[in-house]
């Protein structure tokens, strides 16, 4: 599950994207910081997450309250590093 800051954003990647889904982004917590983006499977016709994003600004502002959200997502040591907790 890579972890990659695009931007001014950190993207959580929880499942691999997939050729032909439909993509949305969903506004968590504060507006304008957390999002969710979901992505449609046709064949299981559902909605699942397909990765989280936080803004670097916010990251760096609350590590501590970031890393207890990553670790509840199940990230991995690599994204600790990135954000500077380790």
């Amino acid at each position: 599950m890579p972890l990659e800051i695009r931007g001014t954003r950190l993207r959580y990647r929880v499942r691999r994207p997939v050729k032909g889904a439909k993509y949305r982004t969903h506004d968590v917590g504060r507006k304008g910081h957390s999002e969710r983006i979901a992505m449609y499977l046709p064949r299981k016709r559902r909605w699942v997450t397909q990765s989280w994003t936080f803004p670097v600004k916010d990251v760096i502002k609350e590590r501590k309250k970031t890393m207890d959200i990553l670790r509840k997502l199940g990230t991995t040591r690599k994204a600790r590093k990135l954000v500077g907790v380790v």
